[in-house]
């Protein structure tokens, strides 16, 4: 649970990175240019010439795994919270024009964490509709070495 944990609270580290990223590339660039380095500001080129998911797929294999993994642990704690959530409004202990996905953004990152499956990969592979996701994306097993597999170094954006 707690490398789960920790992987949260970098995604949500490298979300608020991306924020800021996104920040600047939103006209702030000009107010806040001697904090932006060179590599962020060829990211940020590289983002709007080619749009992000290229800039993703050019990340080497293990930073796109790193983010694939966060992410789809974050997907398996929403789940698990909004299965609570419907078996509350089931009960009429909340109203039935709930926003699940609103409510979920609400939540504090220790918040977020309580709803963590002991085992994401397990909790989503027990619902058909995350088979798919999972067969194209596995999860490393807690404390496997990310930069153990030989990768395929950073790409090129065309």
């Amino acid at each position: 649970m707690e490398f789960w944990y920790e992987k949260l609270k970098t995604c949500m580290s490298w979300m608020v990175n991306l924020l800021l990223t996104a920040l600047i590339v939103l006209d702030v660039l000009d107010e806040v240019q001697e904090h932006v380095t060179a590599e962020t500001r060829e990211q940020i080129s590289a983002i709007q010439a080619k749009g992000a998911k290229m800039a993703f797929m050019v990340l080497p294999d293990a930073v796109q795994r790193t983010y694939t993994e966060v992410a789809i642990t974050e997907l398996a704690a929403f789940v698990h919270w909004r299965k609570s959530q419907v078996a509350l409004q089931e009960k009429g202990e909340i109203p039935p024009a709930t926003e699940f996905e609103g409510g979920w953004d609400l939540l504090n990152i220790e918040e977020k964490s309580e709803w963590l499956p002991e085992n994401p990969q397990a909790f989503l592979a027990a619902d058909a509709q995350w088979v798919a996701l999972l067969a194209e994306h596995p999860l490393r097993e807690p404390g496997e070495d990310p930069y153990q597999s030989k990768e395929k170094p950073a790409r090129v954006l065309p």
